[in-house]
């Protein structure tokens, strides 16, 4: 994460235009492209569990971690809510 950090505090002295991309799906691109840097966060992946009570429960999910990666983690720990995903 310090990495990434580091890529937006150069990107924004610059001045230069910035994209976040996660896992990229259902992602189009123009045909004229982007003029500038495409941050790719696909690497950061994981998930932690913040809190969790009797009922309810938060999670830290990274940005890269794809969707059946979640549902499996909900689906491993019993929690359900994720059935919208």
């Amino acid at each position: 994460l310090e990495e990434v950090k580091k890529v937006f505090e150069l990107v924004d002295f610059q001045g230069v235009s910035s994209f976040v991309l996660g896992g990229g799906s259902n992602l189009l691109v123009g045909d004229e492209g982007f003029e500038g840097v495409v941050v790719n966060l696909r690497g950061l992946k994981g998930i932690k569990v913040v809190e969790e009570g009797e009922k309810t429960c938060k999670l830290c999910i990274m940005a890269g971690t794809m969707v059946n990666e979640v549902i499996a983690f909900g689906l491993k720990h019993g929690y359900s809510g994720l059935e919208f995903l």
